[in-house]
């Protein structure tokens, strides 16, 4: 499968209500020794999306003691929102800039406000499928078989983020190598495997994923 620009778009799909598009997007600042990212999925058939900003700074590791976490399940889809051009109740925004490429992350809610741009640095490498045309280790179970006429796919990108990031009134840089995976098709969450998501960029040409 050849990954297109288009593809950070909403796909023609079959219509069943749980067809689902998500993304999960890293920024880092690398001096602080913290992390965050925005994971949102829009579940277009249902005018749904799942949205939030997670941050933390290796003093707390779970939701409850992290710097920063605040991800809805349920909020609704404008109409006309796209993949990666809206914005949630929860003020979780994403604002293309170039398709493909580059994007603007914006967030303001519980005493955190963050602005960031998030640029790729390489090509987007596809995880769809196996030669053997079965459904990509890396994504079984989060993603299930959709019509022929309706392709699944998944893909992750290396990237550099740069903005900044206010919280508890401290006003941080975020300058350092970023993340991104964008999937779609089916979705059944009762289906979905727990799983690890380690991962490293260290320039346009190094890069993991394991």
């Amino acid at each position: 499968m050849t990954i297109t620009h288009t593809d950070d778009r909403f796909h023609t799909n079959d219509g069943q209500p749980y067809w689902n598009e998500s993304s999960w997007m890293s920024f880092m600042a690398k001096d602080r020794n913290l992390g965050g990212f925005f994971y949102f999925w829009h579940r277009p058939n249902m005018q749904l999306t799942s949205a939030g900003c997670v941050i933390w700074d290796g003093e707390g590791e779970e939701i409850y003691d992290c710097a920063h976490y605040d991800w809805h399940l349920i909020l609704k889809l404008d109409p006309g929102a796209n993949m990666y051009n809206f914005r949630a109740d929860n003020s979780v925004e994403v604002r293309e800039l170039e398709l493909g490429s580059k994007y603007q992350l914006k967030y303001d809610n519980n005493g955190c406000k963050l602005d960031v741009v998030w640029e790729a640095m390489m090509d987007p490498v596809d995880h769809s499928k196996r030669s053997s045309g079965q459904i990509d280790s890396v994504i079984e179970g989060w993603i299930q078989e959709a019509a022929p006429e309706f392709p699944i796919g998944h893909f992750e990108q290396g990237a550099w983020a740069k903005g900044t990031l206010w919280l508890d009134g401290e006003e941080i840089e975020i300058d350092g190598p970023a993340c991104r995976d964008h999937s779609w098709g089916p979705r059944d969450l009762s289906r979905a495997q727990h799983c690890c998501y380690p991962w490293s960029v260290a320039g346009p040409d190094h890069s993991s994923l394991v």
